[in-house]
């Protein structure tokens, strides 16, 4: 009997108490508004927090903001009733929130010689810098200067640079590093820097990609188009 009232022990808590409770904290991946969903990176592994009208959101500070001041890039801290593959969040407190964020290209991503560094800035007067070197000798490929779209002063925007390597002798498996910073109101320095390492490839998908425009015919409005090939 002792035994038996052991298992069944063991079967509760596991089912109903610490199974149930879920605690999550990971980067940011996707935010889906129509779902309300957060999809995170922890420890390697992809995970859910859904999120119901009863989840709090705090700030780093532990004030309560809105579900609109999370961003992708963000680290949280999820807690909530645990589920398939994450779990329902009764709060969400953001852990760390970095003044500039890469998105793409992705750690270890392969980069051709045409290729766009994306991501999104809080910065003095939206500025924001990228270089690329050559992570194993420092020689400098590409150094720009942009502005984010950020609506306000303090508020995130988005950012592009467009990066052509055509005149670089660069071989198949040079890793680049990517860095994204701004440089300091106060004396120049370079602060709130970010960098991601990519591998060259000279025929990589990136490099072979380009925009199409594609236009269909209006047989109606255009007498003269007889077929689309």
């Amino acid at each position: 009997i002792g035994g038996i009232i052991i298992v069944l022990g063991a079967w509760y808590v596991w089912s109903g108490g610490i199974h149930r409770t879920g605690v999550i904290q990971g980067e940011i991946e996707v935010i889906n508004d129509g779902a309300r969903t957060i999809t995170v990176r922890a420890e390697e592994r992809v995970r859910d927090i859904r999120v119901t009208e009863e989840t709090t959101f705090k700030n780093t500070r532990g004030e309560v903001i809105g579900w609109a001041e999370l961003k992708r890039g963000f680290t949280i801290e999820a807690r909530g009733v645990g589920e398939d593959e994450g779990i329902r969040a009764q709060t969400i407190k953001i852990i760390d929130q970095p003044n500039i964020m890469i998105f793409g290209p992705r750690t270890g991503a392969r980069v051709g010689r045409e290729f766009s560094i994306t991501g999104i800035a809080r910065t003095f007067e939206n500025n924001v810098l990228a270089r690329i070197v050559n992570e194993e000798t420092g020689v400098l490929y590409f150094r720009n200067f942009t502005t984010s779209n950020a609506p306000d002063v303090g508020r995130y925007g988005e950012y592009e640079f467009k990066v052509i390597l055509k005149d670089m002798a660069l071989q198949n498996g040079t890793v680049l590093r990517i860095e994204v910073f701004e440089e300091s109101a106060e004396d120049g320095s370079e602060i709130n820097k970010v960098a991601v390492p990519v591998v060259f490839e000279e025929k990589s998908i990136e490099s072979a990609t380009m925009n199409v425009r594609v236009y269909f015919g209006n047989t109606i409005k255009d007498k003269e188009i007889t077929s689309i090939s």
